[in-house]
């Protein structure tokens, strides 16, 4: 079975973790990883204006717990290994490029792995 793993270039713990948790699960899939780095699309200011909103901005008990609880599974989840598999890398999850490749790979599953929101034509 060949599945076909979306994920963002800056991959999240959680995301890192059940990643792993599967190819050590299933090691007999094929797997293939299309990296999104989408950085480019926000802009500037609205990072900035992020980022001051994170600064100024007190975090609730939810925030904090789920701050722990990243920092925990960081700690014990290996980088996903890029040489290992086949990996590509695009600008844009719905883009043109995404779906010529995902013509030519022909997954059997997609997985979406903190890359965005998939649209109609990647499906």
């Amino acid at each position: 079975m060949k599945i076909l793993i979306y994920a963002n270039v800056v991959e999240s713990a959680i995301n890192c973790y059940n990643i792993n948790t599967l190819i050590k699960e299933k090691p007999e899939f094929e797997y293939v990883f299309v990296f999104v780095d989408n950085k480019q699309k926000t802009k500037p200011i609205i990072r900035l204006k992020t980022l001051l909103k994170s600064i100024i901005t007190p975090k609730s008990e939810w925030q904090k717990d789920a701050q722990l609880i990243k920092q925990k599974v960081k700690k014990i989840t290996p980088k996903i290994a890029k040489g290992k598999y086949r990996s590509f890398f695009v600008k844009s999850v719905n883009g043109k490029e995404s779906e010529i490749l995902l013509k030519r790979i022909s997954p059997d599953i997609i997985l979406q792995a903190g890359a965005g929101i998939l649209k109609h034509n990647i499906f």
